[in-house]
């Protein structure tokens, strides 16, 4: 467990961010047909997913979604909202960031390891190895996505909405 309050409110906010981040990527699926997807699934295990994703979209982009955890104390409550909105598990999420149809600079390779390692922060925090937790959520801060920096710097982020609507809170 992580002892010093602070480093577990730090990790506990950028694990908060993450799902958030992910999970708004996510909302880029939808089926085939569907004009604002940048991936498309037409039948299978992703299709009533991809139905969920379309009908949710501008709410997944959305920092109401984020506020919705705000009095989160679980991971699993962390998740919730998302989940029940999408139909989409973390490892759901791999799967959908690993087809092969994206548009150019929307989900792929990048955002599947990005989903990977918010699956082994979940795992840490599930089993309640802090150290490990806090190590994983610090490495957050160097993944990179298809146009540059999961974490925003705090500049970038108090200068553009998109990022704070992309990564809603600084953690301090």
């Amino acid at each position: 467990m992580i002892t010093d309050g602070s480093s577990r409110a730090r990790t506990w906010c950028i694990l908060r961010n993450f799902v958030h981040t992910v999970y708004r990527e996510a909302r880029h699926l939808g089926p085939e047909g569907d004009a604002g997807a940048r991936v498309t699934v037409s039948s299978g295990p992703l299709l009533v997913s991809a139905e969920r994703c379309r009908r949710s979209r501008a709410e997944l982009k959305s920092r109401r979604m984020y506020g919705l955890t705000a009095r989160a104390k679980t991971t699993s409550e962390v998740l919730r909202p998302y989940q029940e909105k999408t139909c989409l598990s973390v490892d759901d999420l791999i799967l959908v960031f690993r087809l092969p149809n994206w548009q150019p600079g929307y989900g792929g390779a990048k955002w599947a390891a990005i989903a990977e390692t918010l699956k082994e922060l979940l795992s840490a925090f599930e089993v309640g190895d802090s150290v490990r937790a806090r190590a994983i959520a610090e490495g957050v801060s160097r993944l990179r996505h298809n146009n540059g920096k999961l974490v925003p710097s705090r500049s970038e982020w108090e200068g553009t909405r998109y990022l704070r609507e992309k990564w809603p809170e600084l953690c301090n």
